[in-house]
């Protein structure tokens, strides 16, 4: 019986120990250099899209800003890279979850070109974003499918 309490009492400290000290980690993050490369960030929005691409000659697109909630995340994501300046900003289309945070980005950087398609929505967030694109003199390119 003895034998038996020293097992179960080896078998809770160990199993204490494993869930405090498998909670306990650091993600290492390793600085490479990837100058000249394609680089492709999927940023974590929750609810939504964005992505984020370096392009190997320098110039950088953001796709979509996720929900409005999350426009501050993406600005500070994208301020970490040590990203000023947004070449290609795009909107898929016009629902809050896609466009709700790139007014935040258009407010917090330089944009070069914004892309959108011919539609337009009755919302709040999609006037907000119309407004910033006015107050920074952007034109607004209608992308459109096609061949390249």
């Amino acid at each position: 019986m003895k034998k038996y309490k020293i097992i179960f009492l080896l078998l809770i400290v160990l199993t204490f120990n494993f869930i405090f000290t498998a909670c306990n980690y650091e993600t290492a993050y390793v600085m490479e250099d990837y100058k000249g490369e394609l680089i492709v960030h999927f940023i974590d929005v929750g609810q939504g899209d964005s992505t984020f691409i370096q392009f190997p000659n320098g110039e950088t697109s953001i796709i979509d800003g996720g929900t409005r909630k999350s426009g501050e995340k993406v600005v500070k994501y994208l301020k970490e890279l040590g990203i000023d300046k947004v070449d290609y900003l795009i909107a898929t289309h016009p629902h809050e979850d896609h466009i709700g945070g790139l007014p935040k980005v258009i407010e917090n950087f330089s944009i070069g070109k914004v892309y959108m398609p011919e539609k337009t929505a009755n919302t709040l967030i999609f006037e907000e974003l119309l407004n910033e694109i006015k107050n920074k003199d952007l034109k607004v390119n209608i992308a459109q499918g096609g061949n390249i």
